[in-house]
């Protein structure tokens, strides 16, 4: 029984150490709203982060059937703006409803950033966005 196992634990092992390694070429992740945001279109902050901007942001497809209930409101998703100004990692935060809110994140899919940048460098970002659906009469 001890020999079945230790093929496994090799396997695994070799697994996470792949899975370490690739973790390290990816820089981490800084979270914006814990961060120190530059203010103004210069900064002479050592270390302050520009938040990314929205270049690219088609409107969400309002669902047909949310239409006729005439169902409205806000969702909030958060994301990381990856240093290439690309979105991913789309999670919803808060909901409006199963079907707005799949609209939402099929919209901020196809959004594109200007990417956050910290000592002159881009860098990726977690944030949050709010999509806002409005019922027209």
């Amino acid at each position: 029984m001890f020999t079945v196992k230790q093929p496994i634990c090799a396997t695994v092992l070799s697994v996470v150490l792949t899975v370490l390694s690739m973790a390290q070429d990816t820089p981490p992740v800084v979270i914006l709203e814990d961060s120190n945001v530059c203010h103004g279109k210069r900064s002479d902050k050592v270390g302050c982060i520009t938040r990314p901007r929205p270049t690219h942001t088609p409107e969400p497809n309002y669902p047909e059937s949310e239409r006729r209930a005439r169902h409205d409101g806000m969702v909030t998703l958060t994301l990381i703006v990856g240093s290439d100004g690309a979105p991913r990692d789309i999670a919803v935060s808060g909901t409006l409803s199963p079907d707005l809110d799949q609209a939402a994140v099929d919209a901020v899919k196809q959004w594109r950033f200007k990417p956050a940048i910290k000592d002159g460098k881009p860098i990726p970002v977690k944030m949050a966005v709010e999509l806002e659906f409005h019922f027209t009469y």
